[in-house]
């Protein structure tokens, strides 16, 4: 099994206050956590 997660890479004030569900699944996971990030200049 393998859990893959997007993270979209915003950071702000509450995300570095109370953490992100990307980490929160990372610290948990009993599993393998692939993570993978947006390419932003894709987007465009």
């Amino acid at each position: 099994s393998l859990i893959v997660i997007g993270s979209h890479g915003r950071s702000n004030i509450r995300d570095r206050l109370l953490g992100t569900v990307s980490e929160y699944v990372i610290k948990n996971a009993h599993q393998p956590v692939l993570v993978i990030k947006r390419d932003v200049a894709a987007q465009k």
